[in-house]
Formats: C-alpha cells, structure tokens, sequence
C-alpha cells in the first residue's frame, strides 16, 4: 500500500513539474536583477525588487502567451506594450548613470531634469501595478466562451454545382405477344422510332415475336 502512495506522489510531483512555466522562471531571473537596480537607484531596500521581479516576469509572460494563442485580444496587446515600454523607461535611466557612476552613488537627478524625473516616477509606479492588469485580462479572455462555428444552411446550392437534370430513360419494355411494327412500340412506350431501334441493337426486343419495319 505504502508503494502505490509513493508511486501516486511521484506521479503528482511529476504532473506539478511538467506545469512549470520555463519561460515565465527564465524571465524572472532576469527582471529580477535589474528592478534591484533600479531600486537601488532610487534607495529602496534589496528585497522589495524581488517580488517586483517575479511579478512582472509573470504577467509579462502571462500576457504574451494568451495574446499569441489568439492575436485578435488587441486590448492584451496594449497592455502587454504598455508594461514594455515603461519597463524600458524605468531601467534605461539607471543603467546610463551606470556607466559613469556607482550603483550606490547613483542619483538620478544628475542624468534627468526635474520634469522627465516626474515622469520616470510615475512610470515607475505605473508599471507596478500593470503585471495585475495583465492578469486580469488573462483571467477575463480565458473566461469566456470559445466562438461556435458558424452553423451551415440546410440548402447550399452553387450554381457551379448544380447539374441539369437527366432525362429517365424508359425501361425495359415487357414482351408482346403477337407481330407488331416499330411505329405500333415507339406509340405504346411513348418513344421515338430511333428509340425502338436501339433496343433492337441491344437485344432489349429479343423476346419480342416478331417486329416489323413499318
């Protein structure tokens, strides 16, 4: 008993793992660094980057993956964009003072005017909630119901398709007891002459006692 429960615990680990989202872990290991640059910038504590990090990274990959499973969500695509493009605004400004200047000396007012460090705050802070909206229009696309197929007509006539119809053909015509002409059959099955003639051709008189041209 005690190895089927093993056996039903591994398999769960195993299903848990095959769950995991590779790219939303691969994402996180980068964000994650560079929001504690720029936290640092701005001499917030270390671990605060860290969530900002794990949670970006899981909205932003949230987002692009229901967007790209139907790309006509266009309202995800705006707010996939917007979080890149304010993901962009925060970290560029840090990682220029970099180049020049120590993490921990860095102070973003010798690289900005007092107007684009306004607007870097409130990116800042705009970004932050963004990966919840993300999600949430994750959540509200997955949420509704798939189109239906459009219902086809009980009658869809083309006119390529259509085929005039075929004339019938008379049947076979039973046999007839005593001589009778051509002129008497092609009357009695309401056929032409050339008619009669064919059946002649064919044998489909053959039991037929006696015909006569006329």
């Amino acid at each position: 008993m005690s190895e089927r429960n093993a056996g039903a615990i591994a398999t769960n680990i195993v299903a848990q793992l095959k769950r995991i989202d590779i790219a939303m872990i691969a994402a996180a290991i980068v964000e994650v660094p560079r929001w504690y640059v720029a936290f640092a910038a701005i001499k917030e504590p270390w671990w605060a980057a860290v969530p900002m990090g794990i949670l970006l990274a899981w909205g932003a990959s949230a987002g692009w993956k229901a967007y790209f499973a139907d790309r006509r969500r266009w309202l995800l695509l705006a707010i996939n964009v917007t979080s890149l493009v304010g993901a962009l605004v925060v970290i560029a400004p840090v990682l220029y003072a970099m180049t020049f200047t120590p993490l921990d000396e860095i102070n973003l007012a010798t690289v900005m005017s007092q107007e684009l460090l306004m607007m870097w705050a409130a990116t800042l802070a705009i970004t932050t909630f963004i990966p919840l909206v993300q999600i949430a229009a994750v959540k509200m696309y997955s949420a509704q119901p798939e189109p239906e197929p459009a219902k086809r007509t009980v009658k869809q006539v083309s006119s390529a398709t259509v085929k005039a119809e075929e004339e019938p053909q008379p049947s076979t015509p039973a046999p007839v007891k005593g001589k009778v002409n051509k002129s008497e059959l092609a009357r009695q099955y309401n056929v032409s002459r050339q008619t009669i003639n064919t059946w002649l051709k064919n044998g489909k008189l053959d039991a037929l006692n006696g015909v006569t041209g006329d």
